[in-house]
This record gives C-alpha cells, structure tokens and sequence, in this order.
C-alpha cells in the first residue's frame, strides 16, 4: 500500500502534506482498517522502501 503523496518529491518540498507521523497513521488506516485486525501493530508494520530499475 503506497500513501498518497511521495515525500521524495520537489512537490512534496514546497507543499507537504504529511506534517507529522500521525497524518500517515491516519490515511493508510483510513484505507486499510477495515480489512486488518484490531490489534495490528501499526508501527511495526508501517516503512519505508525504495528501489532502482533498470533496462
């Protein structure tokens, strides 16, 4: 599951949209809370990744 907006953007620079940990926690638990557990451990489970590909 990606977030709405990649923090890795110029975009994202001049306008952020994410101002804290919790504006994150609240959108991928908007998308995701009803098909996971109650107890899902949210910190545990929330990262980052990047990656490179290449032709």
């Amino acid at each position: 599951m990606f977030a709405d907006y990649s923090p890795d953007s110029l975009e994202f620079i001049k306008d952020p949209k994410y101002h804290s940990y919790a504006d994150i926690l609240n959108e991928l638990k908007g998308k995701l809370e009803g098909y996971l557990p109650d107890d899902f451990p949210w910190d545990e489970r929330i990262g980052r990744y990047s990656y490179a590909m290449y032709a």
